[in-house]
């Protein structure tokens, strides 16, 4: 699912570049009947803007809304702090290929949207001068039944990535508001979520949308912990402004505890539970 949330925070396939996730390329779609079929091909991912005070207008820094898969050499403003014992990774996302497909079933003044997506692209190593591929697959569904919504998905994701000795391992790095982490390259991620939606005259404000999301993943690699994520809150309408109330809690998260760079990798085997109480106030126009 392009949006596969109903809160401010999204749910946790945005963190690993698998919701809201814009790049360089096109894309066709055709609907016919109940069914929609999208195809698309992005030859990189969107342009990279300023970080701590470096701007770059190519494909590697991390100064970008939607997460993606950047290099880290250790020689950037914006790097991650690498160990000891870790080895540069100078990969980046080249020639990506999407599909799409869903089926709209009505029922009874409801409606239930059946889909699979799948991608596939390379992953470049630029020391090495060689590809690797970068897979997900998802099945995923969204109802509407009365006031009620639900979105659910399984998703896999799969990165052959190697560094820059040319050694595989089992993590990469991505990055988005100027700074990185690491995330695990192989994981099954679950996600579900359901909201109420209550039409109200109070005031300025026209409907109450309260909703719970929650994510969990399952990375593959022996010895990483997982990663946990939950949204509580209700969204409020007052015309062109919009309103989010969220109560955000996380183990291993990066945004929402201390393992920011590698709670989607190694995370902690003994995490703390982090609670966030958040408000964004947004006016469209």
């Amino acid at each position: 699912l392009q949006y596969n949330s109903h809160n401010w925070w999204f749910q946790g396939g945005y963190y690993v570049g698998l919701e809201d996730d814009h790049d360089m390329g096109f894309k066709l779609t055709h609907s016919k009947d109940n069914w929609t079929l999208m195809a698309a091909y992005f030859v990189q991912p969107e342009p990279s803007g300023p970080a701590y005070g470096s701007a770059s207008f190519g494909i590697g820094g991390s100064g970008r809304y939607s997460y993606d898969i950047i290099p880290i050499t250790g020689d950037k403003p914006w790097d991650y702090v690498l160990g000891d014992n870790e080895i540069p990774q100078s990969n980046q996302e080249k020639n990506q290929f999407n599909l799409r497909y869903t089926y709209d079933f009505a029922h009874n003044n409801n409606n239930t949207k059946l889909g699979v997506s799948a991608q596939f692209g390379g992953l470049y190593n630029s020391v090495q001068e060689e590809t690797k591929r970068h897979i997900a697959l998802a099945t995923h569904l969204d109802g509407n039944y009365g006031n009620f919504n639900v979105k659910a998905q399984y998703a896999f994701m799969e990165h052959q990535v190697i560094n820059d000795a040319g050694q595989g391992v089992d993590y990469l790095y991505m990055a988005a508001y100027g700074d990185p982490y690491a995330v695990a390259s192989e994981m099954n991620i679950y996600t579900l979520g359901i909201a109420y939606s209550w039409d109200v005259d109070f005031g300025p404000v026209s409907n109450l949308n309260f909703y719970d999301d929650y994510t969990y993943f399952d990375k593959a690699a022996s010895g990483f912990n997982d990663t946990h994520q939950n949204v509580l809150g209700v969204l409020a309408s007052m015309g062109d402004m919009y309103v989010y109330f969220d109560i955000a809690s996380g183990l291993n998260h990066p945004w929402l505890t201390d393992q920011f760079g590698t709670g989607l990798a190694q995370g902690s085997n003994d995490p703390r539970l982090n609670t966030r109480f958040n408000i964004n106030i947004g006016y469209y126009f």
